[in-house]
């Protein structure tokens, strides 16, 4: 859509709108359906930018940004990801799979403290289920714990905590409706985690059986293989720089939202 245009440095009007401080600008170009994720030619998206903005004024855009996204996550996985994986999964015979992972380093004594997890996959039918304990991590501190993702077979994502003995109100409640403490949590989130982002290098991946070749998974008995040299690229932002053509900028951002906003006809 025209409100998603890119400008030759790969900028979309929202983009420069947060960069340049143009919050008002930026607020009419979310009411009239602005991605919030839009990325840059770098990567960084522009909920990542507006978190870097000050001021009262700033929380309002934040959250609204904030919302839009969750919005717009839940219909990504509404509308495209759930019938294309409930297809899928009605198609599969039943199974079990066991992911063990874990971070590595070259510098010894460094691979004791990073993390490592074993994830289970349980498939039922159109049900899913995912068995992890490894909840969050960044640089060398994370959360475990024990915890469930279950997908039903009406499409509904579920969150299970067992050592609280907790459950979440479900993917479309958590992203349509979310509590306030979940918007506090989402912009304190934003305000005070370092904005990042990654991708997973596949360059150069080994995939090669084990020495065991053969092991048992529940009631089955499968080959074993063994996934190496699978990289995680991660570039944290640093704090945005006006620098720059700021004229030229300014005036894409005052047109940009001029035509978002709506006209008055006589």
């Amino acid at each position: 859509p025209p409100i998603e245009a890119l400008d030759a440095r790969g900028n979309t009007a929202l983009l420069l709108a947060v960069r340049l401080q143009r919050l008002k600008a930026a607020e009419k170009l979310i009411a009239a359906g602005a991605s919030p994720m839009a990325r840059d030619k770098t990567g960084w998206v522009a909920l990542q930018e507006a978190a870097w903005a000050t001021g009262k004024q700033s929380e309002v855009l934040l959250e609204s940004m904030l919302r839009s996204s969750m919005r717009r996550i839940f219909n990504t996985w509404e509308y495209e990801r759930k019938p294309v994986l409930l297809k899928a999964l009605a198609e599969l015979p039943d199974f079990e799979l066991r992911i063990q992972w874990e971070v590595s380093s070259w510098v010894p004594l460094v691979n004791r403290l990073l993390p490592k997890d074993t994830i289970t996959l349980y498939k039922r039918g159109s049900c899913l289920r995912s068995d992890y304990h490894l909840a969050a991590f960044e640089g060398l501190h994370w959360e475990m714990g024990s915890f469930s993702q279950v997908l039903t077979a009406d499409g509904e994502v579920t969150a299970l905590d067992h050592v609280t003995k907790g459950a979440d109100r479900g993917l479309r409640s958590r992203l349509l409706e979310p509590s306030p403490l979940q918007i506090d949590m989402g912009l304190t989130g934003l305000r005070l985690r370092r904005a990042k982002t990654g991708r997973l290098a596949t360059e150069g991946v080994v995939l090669k059986p084990t020495r065991a070749g053969v092991r048992s998974v529940g009631p089955w008995l499968a080959r074993e293989f063994e996934l190496s040299q699978l990289r995680f690229e991660a570039r944290m932002q640093p704090r945005p720089d006006p620098a720059g053509d700021v004229a030229a900028a300014a005036a894409a951002v005052a047109a940009a939202s001029a035509a978002a906003s709506p006209r008055e006809h006589s």
